[in-house]
This record gives C-alpha cells, sequence and structure tokens, in this order.
C-alpha cells in the first residue's frame, strides 16, 4: 500500500556482515535494499559502513531519514552523515538500559549508559 502512495520511494540498509559471510548488495524486493559491511569483526563496523556509504550513495540517491539501532560510536557517525546529507536524524534503542546484566556485557556499557540518559533516552 505504501508503495503506490509514495512510488520510487526506497528503503536502503547498511548492517553489519563478517569478511566470512558479506552481503555486497541485495535488492530484497522492489524498494528494499541491503548493504552488507563484510567487516573483519564488529568493532571494525564503522569503517565498513563509510567504506559501503559511496554505493549507498550511488547515482545521486540521498535519505530523507537516517536511523541507527544505538546512540552512541553508529549514532554518532550517523548524527554527521545525516546532516551532512540534510537528513533527519533519529537513534533508536532495542534493549533495556538500565539492566545490569546489559551494564556487565561491555566494559563501555557503564559510559554509554550515562550518554543514553544525558541525551533523553
Amino acid at each position: 500500500m505504501q508503495r503506490r502512495k509514495y512510488p520510487g520511494s526506497e528503503i536502503r540498509i547498511i548492517t553489519y556482515t563478517s569478511v566470512s559471510q558479506p552481503i555486497q548488495t541485495e535488492q530484497v524486493s522492489d524498494g528494499l535494499r541491503i548493504y552488507g559491511t563484510g567487516s573483519i569483526h564488529r568493532a571494525t563496523y564503522l569503517f565498513g559502513l563509510l567504506k559501503r556509504l559511496p554505493k549507498v550513495l550511488a547515482k545521486g540517491w540521498r535519505p530523507d531519514v537516517v536511523t541507527v539501532q544505538t546512540p552512541w560510536e553508529e549514532g554518532s557517525l550517523g548524527y554527521i552523515i545525516a546532516r551532512l546529507l540534510k537528513a533527519k536524524y533519529l537513534p533508536q534503542l532495542h534493549f533495556d538500559l538500565f539492566s545490569n546484566d546489559w551494564k556487565k556485557e561491555h566494559w563501555l556499557n557503564g559510559w554509554r549508559k550515562q550518554v543514553a540518559c544525558l541525551a533523553g533516552y
């Protein structure tokens, strides 16, 4: 229904994929494309994202909205990309920020919680 309402609309997703399972570019359906980063490790995801970005923006395509799954590392980069492309920015959280188990998962998660709280999450 949305395709009829907004003909030519398109969603492009850059997602983490490992070197062993790189998704180059996959057109899932009309109006949806997924770009894998082919990253060495999750820690190098941002470099993979930057490497894939020119292909995502090929032929003058520009997003109306840039959304990210967390407000931290990729959130900071997403914010910069959104500003450069004059797009709206929408950070998201998909976990329990106040969970002690989550805080123990990574040594940076205590800092990440503070940043998210300052940002109004």
